[in-house]
């Protein structure tokens, strides 16, 4: 399965920034657990 995630813009600190970092953060240690590969 390949998952692709397009965006257009800057992202400000705030609430969505967090959020952002939160889930990049659960696909680091969930993604890996299931073995997809971390894109830089």
């Amino acid at each position: 399965m390949r998952l692709v995630l397009a965006a257009v813009g800057r992202l400000r600190k705030g609430p969505e920034a967090d959020l952002v970092a939160d889930y990049l953060a659960r696909f680091a240690k969930t993604g890996r657990a299931l073995g997809f590969p971390q894109s830089p």
